[in-house]
């Protein structure tokens, strides 16, 4: 069900609607068989992976006899396999956890149900890419790990993180938690000789960090910049509408829960921002095929560019966007809530540094924290460069959905004892991956009955 979600919004949604142009990069290396320079557009700056696969199997299709016209479509099927493909790895993930079965298809249905995550499955960009290298990369390590840090899989991790750091620069949070990773191998309750864990270490990096160090230095002395943006050709944060603060101390989803999209009521919050645009679609790239009143929207569109003002009165939803905007955003609530429970038992409880689990399961649980720790870092400081909504994408923390899974699947095995509390959360979370099935299947309705087909 979750793959025909996803399959069922990419064939609903227009190539071009996603949140920047993904294509132009494509179609440049197509065009000279080499990536641009970083200045060429702006999605050049991004890094190349995604871009020079996309472009490969668009000169394929081409030598197949596919028309030009049809090539945006197949481009964009591949953020829906790198979509559904990650899917897959988290679920190959969580059977290496011990959790309970209930606690583990619950955790596994959030992951397929997350609205953020199907959402971006529907749009071309290299965000799914970068979910599925990560995750790739976090199943190697475990592997790692469990072989006592054999050599012949660190250079496989070593391979697949060098992949992935080139797919979206919020893939550099690998590298630290790498780090951290081995340091608590090194020093804490893991039976691996110490220079077999260096060896190990060292290995796993060199790859990488070569292939990154000399990336840096070659934009510093190219671009002056260690990590281009592009916005030498358009920087849409300049213009774009902004709170006169932004707070990261803040947490007021019920703003969204009534207005149900970007406001100017509601650009002020970061947690606010980041926790209801995973669960609606709060920067409408959906909604609009849901409302025919188009005037509205392109005035609308016309603020979010910060060409004009916010458009007079309040917007008029259908019932069913009032409906499932308010609950999808309250409900999603509860596996935030258990999120934080899980979250916290990994760091302070069972499976922390001084917890009562073995050595290798204490070791694999510590990458989910560690991962997302740096992961908000990336994100944060990524912010503080443009404090504008565009910044707050809870898509940039979609790389740590494993740990975002495994941490609700160790907070719900705190309620194991307990049938009656498991019954309750089980309906309730039952009840919210209905709303969103029935959401995202209003919007596919809506997308095929617009004038777009």
């Amino acid at each position: 069900m979750a793959v025909t979600l996803r399959f069922f919004l990419f064939l609903s949604n227009p190539p071009e609607n996603s949140f920047d142009d993904h294509f132009s990069p494509v179609y440049l290396i197509m065009q000279s068989g080499k990536t641009p320079s970083k200045d060429a557009c702006l999605e050049c700056a991004q890094p190349p992976v995604f871009y020079v696969i996309s472009a490969m199997i668009g000169e394929f299709a081409l030598k197949m006899g596919i028309n030009k016209s049809n090539l945006p479509k197949i481009l964009q099927f591949l953020p829906f396999l790198y979509g559904s493909l990650n899917l897959g790895v988290i679920y190959l993930i969580l059977k290496k956890i011990t959790l309970s079965p209930f606690s583990r298809a619950i955790a596994f249905a959030t992951a397929c149900f997350l609205p953020r995550h199907i959402y971006m499955s529907a749009m071309h960009s290299n965000d799914t890419l970068s979910y599925l290298s990560v995750a790739i990369c976090i199943y190697l390590l475990f592997i790692v790990i469990e072989r006592k840090l054999s050599l012949l899989w660190s250079v496989l991790l070593s391979i697949a993180t060098t992949v992935a750091l080139f797919t979206k620069y919020f893939a550099f949070a690998f590298i630290p938690t790498i780090i951290i990773i081995y340091m608590i191998i090194l020093f804490c309750r893991v039976t691996v000789p110490a220079k077999k864990v260096l060896i190990s270490m060292a290995i796993t990096l060199l790859l990488p960090l070569c292939f990154i160090g000399s990336n840096l230095f070659y934009n510093l002395k190219t671009y002056h910049e260690i990590l281009p943006t592009g916005e030498g050709t358009l920087d849409p944060a300049l213009n774009q509408p902004r709170a006169k603060s932004l707070s990261f101390i803040t947490f007021k989803p019920w703003v969204l829960m009534d207005k149900k999209i970007l406001c100017p009521e509601s650009l002020d919050s970061f947690w606010t921002l980041l926790y209801s645009r995973m669960w609606f679609d709060v920067e409408p790239k959906f909604l609009y095929f849901t409302d025919p009143d188009k005037h509205w929207w392109y005035h609308y569109y016309g603020w979010i560019r910060g060409e004009e003002p916010f458009p007079a009165g309040s917007k008029n939803f259908s019932t069913f966007t009032r409906f499932s905007g308010f609950w999808l955003i309250a409900l999603g609530m509860l596996p935030l809530s258990i999120f934080l429970m899980g979250a916290l038992r990994i760091i302070f409880g069972k499976w922390s540094l001084w917890g009562k689990s073995n050595g290798i399961e204490m070791v694999k649980m510590q990458v989910f924290p560690t991962l997302l720790i740096w992961n908000l870092v990336c994100v944060v400081a990524f912010v503080l460069k443009y404090p504008v909504f565009s910044a707050i994408k809870d898509s940039y923390l979609l790389i740590s959905l494993p740990t975002i899974t495994v941490s609700i699947g160790a907070g719900l095995m705190l309620f194991e004892k307990y049938k009656v509390i498991k019954k309750i959360i089980a309906a309730l979370f039952a009840i919210l991956f209905i709303l969103v099935i029935f959401h995202i299947l209003y919007i596919v309705k809506s997308a095929w009955h617009s004038d777009l087909f």
